[in-house]
């Protein structure tokens, strides 16, 4: 819907939340590539001080919300979120993602001496996603602050608690999501707002084990499907259980072949071929629905319009009711270059 009030526009909004969080870096920016080496929060951070000073205030103003461990309470419901690491964040302008592929390639032919010249065209085609918008709504009562003072923050505590239910939110998403209502929720999480996930938007390179387990020649037929069809592989994701399967695959060759790994940014993985593979609490996990995914990461992608911002709600009796967000969405450019393997033990 376009909307128009009072002679603003959608396109004047949309800007205005793009340069909350990213004030005047052009629309594009890779702001976040540990493949490549670029990270350039630090340097954003520099430039939104004054907002982050005020990120625990409660400002109307909307301000980046760092996330701080606070040692004094042990957090049962903890979960890291590794992949979402591992996925180049990108600045967009504007409500939608747009990019070009190319589809076919222009020829070349060996020709006789002072032959007619025929010309050969590339073909494109464009895409389209649009951003979504992710919230985490909460509220303290007035008395609940100063009553918790000499011992919490209580404030701060529960910011922090809502940014990482976002961040926990953004991988599963990213990881699982669907928009159709009538997918099975033991592999993906739906909702109707929210956008189709990798598993989701890997379609050509699929292999369906029927509740068997994983084993080598799967796992390398996953790769050279990548391969073949143009990827080059650089990261495979699973779960826990599944990568423990693969660990005691490995063990026998152990003594000549190097399973251990580190990536870049200090995420533990082992290694299978040279590729790291990297377990994680939010992918499928109930038995014979679970996933193996091989990933080319430099055609996945989060186009961000705003990322984590808080934002102080109406007051409409004595409490303090706040709002986190981010507005963005996971792309797969290529999902062809990647490949899954589904329903496993």
């Amino acid at each position: 819907m376009n909307a128009n009030f009072a002679g603003v526009s959608d396109n004047f909004i949309s800007d205005l939340a793009y340069r909350l969080t990213f004030k005047n870096l052009f629309d594009g920016t890779v702001y976040w590539d540990p493949w490549q080496g670029i990270d350039k929060r630090p340097e954003l951070r520099k430039m939104l001080e004054p907002d982050i000073e005020k990120a625990y205030t409660l400002t109307t103003v909307g301000t980046i919300v760092p996330i701080y461990v606070d040692p004094e309470i042990v957090d049962l419901t903890k979960q890291k979120t590794p992949f979402l690491d591992t996925v180049r964040r990108v600045t967009n302008r504007g409500k939608a993602a747009v990019y070009n592929r190319i589809t076919a390639k222009p020829s070349a032919s060996w020709l006789a001496e002072d032959a007619a010249l025929t010309e050969s065209d590339t073909t494109y085609e464009q895409k389209t996603a649009n951003i979504k918008f992710l919230y985490s709504v909460g509220r303290l009562t007035g008395p609940s602050i100063p009553a918790s003072k000499e011992y919490i923050n209580a404030l701060q505590q529960e910011i922090k608690n809502h940014s990482v239910a976002v961040r926990l939110k953004e991988e599963k998403t990213l990881l699982r999501g669907t928009t159709n209502a009538g997918d099975d929720t033991a592999i993906y999480d739906y909702n109707a707002n929210g956008y189709d996930g990798i598993i989701k938007q890997i379609t050509t390179n699929t292999t369906n084990k029927g509740g068997g387990e994983i084993d080598v020649a799967t796992i390398r037929d996953a790769i050279r499907q990548c391969i073949e069809n143009g990827g080059d592989p650089n990261l495979m994701v699973t779960d826990w259980r599944t990568f423990n399967k693969i660990k005691s695959l490995l063990q026998q060759n152990i003594t000549y072949m190097d399973v251990s790994g580190t990536l870049n940014y200090g995420i533990q993985a082992i290694n299978f071929d040279g590729i790291p593979i990297m377990p994680c609490r939010n992918m499928p996990n109930t038995s014979s629905k679970r996933v193996f995914l091989v990933l080319d990461m430099s055609v996945i992608e989060l186009r961000v319009l705003q990322d984590l911002v808080m934002e102080e709600l109406a007051k409409t009796n004595d409490s303090y009711k706040f709002m986190l967000k981010v507005y963005e969405v996971g792309i797969v450019k290529a999902e062809q270059f990647c490949a899954k393997v589904y329903n496993l033990a």
